[in-house]
């Protein structure tokens, strides 16, 4: 009887401890980096490989939109450096792999889980004042013995391919965590726009892009006619309307997790970049829009 004693205290003792174990996988390293006038502060110098939280607390009077990423294969931080000063921003951008980030506005802070994969990393301000970029540097080692973590638990579930979404046509409004994975070959972005409830994807694409769905051409001039605007806002109409949110391009393969709040409505889902394929020829690249990731969905 005691043996039997003895042999179910020690199996409890194990289930706890393995339970306690669990508990340790799921605490997700934490970094918080700060963001003030002088630009990003608090960077440490390593951070551990696979999931991380980072956190970008912006407590400056601006926008901001930080952006880690990471130097490709056999890409050095002087040759980055130097393409950076000799050939400009898009030669620089070639030698990295983006993963993602979004506008975060004056007094507010947002917690981004990326996957990290080793390597050297900078992180930037894209919304930064100054003529040249900040850049920031930290590394991720490679690391065997890497801990592992369960995945955070997501509302919505985004992918992006070549060249389409995968996400649900129907969202609850409110704030909820979408996983957002670039699942295609190329760069990939996540674009929303609130539109007028009840468009139909041909209207939206006539808006965007002015093409015109059939037979709704007159009516629309009509409209505009029977509407005018002032030289300011027309100005404004031909810059397009603001994202309600933007997340910036995202390298194939690379995974973040990121809190999104948004109204009920109807909005457009869009990348706007160019075809990579099509970059250095004769024709106008067509924009990822145009090639199939545009669609509407609804808040409700």
């Amino acid at each position: 009887m005691k043996r039997q004693i003895f042999f179910t205290i020690l199996l409890s003792a194990v289930l706890l401890m393995s339970n306690l174990v669990t508990i340790a996988q799921e605490e997700i390293p934490q970094v918080t980096l700060i963001a003030t006038a002088e630009g990003l502060q608090n960077i440490p110098t390593e951070m551990p490989e696979g999931l991380v939280n980072i956190t970008f607390d912006n407590q400056s009077e601006a926008p901001i939109l930080p952006v880690p990423m990471r130097l490709l294969e056999d890409v050095t931080r002087d040759e980055l450096v130097m393409a950076l000063e000799t050939e400009g921003e898009d030669a620089a951008m070639a030698l990295l792999a983006m993963l993602g980030g979004t506008f975060i506005m004056p007094e507010t802070s947002i917690t981004i889980t990326y996957d990290l994969k080793p390597g050297e990393y900078l992180v930037t301000d894209f919304a930064y004042p100054s003529e040249a970029p900040i850049l920031n540097w930290f590394m991720v080692e490679d690391s065997e013995s890497s801990d592992e973590f369960n995945m955070p638990e997501a509302d919505i579930n985004v992918n992006l391919l070549d060249f389409a979404f995968q996400i649900p046509l129907e969202l609850e409004a409110g704030e909820s965590l979408w996983h957002i994975e670039n699942m295609g070959g190329q760069w990939h972005e996540l674009v929303l726009i609130r539109v007028e409830d009840g468009i139909t994807l041909e209207a939206a694409r006539e808006m965007f892009f002015g093409t015109a769905p059939e037979g709704n051409s007159a009516e629309q001039g009509d409209h505009d006619h029977a509407n005018p605007e002032s030289t300011e806002e027309a100005s404004a109409e031909e810059e397009g309307p603001m994202p309600d949110f933007l997340w910036i391009p995202m390298e194939a393969g690379e995974q973040a997790w990121i809190p999104v709040n948004l109204e009920a409505g109807t909005y457009v889902v869009a990348c706007m970049l160019p075809n990579l394929e099509e970059l250095g020829t004769e024709a106008e690249p067509h924009m990822h829009a145009e090639l199939g990731m545009f669609q509407i969905v609804t808040v409700k």
